[in-house]
């Protein structure tokens, strides 16, 4: 019976993405694959209210913004129980776990994420 066991290098993608500072998340998004990776979420989850993203980028609280980004982030926890995440992915996953674990209420994100998040969906949708 042979053992398969997954090499990461956790080191490399933590010393990148640990801090979460402003600037690494921005660095993030503007990745082709992040913003390939959540607009092709959006639309496969989300169809029929792509002709009101506009709306829902205008709301004055995030919760619908919000409950995108954990659907996504449920999402590729499942694609990471079967080995199926690409390295973007993980890194994704990485950023939007850490930010979860970093705030002080469950299943919220930081308002820095949020609107990095937000922007992306702007650029993709709007521009």
């Amino acid at each position: 019976m042979s053992e398969f066991k997954k090499h990461i290098n956790i080191e490399s993608t933590a010393t990148l993405y640990s801090s979460l500072d402003t600037d690494n998340i921005t660095k993030l998004f503007k990745n082709k694959e992040v913003k390939s990776i959540i607009y092709n979420f959006y639309i496969k989850e989300n169809a029929g209210f792509t002709n009101g993203i506009d709306k829902l980028l205008a709301e004055k609280n995030d919760y619908t913004v919000r409950f995108i980004m954990l659907q996504l982030l449920k999402e590729l926890k499942y694609k990471e129980q079967f080995g199926e995440l690409n390295g973007v992915e993980q890194k994704l996953t990485l950023v939007f776990s850490n930010d979860l674990s970093k705030q002080n209420l469950k299943n919220e994100y930081s308002d820095a994420l949020v609107t990095a998040f937000k922007n992306v969906l702007k650029e993709i949708f709007l521009s």
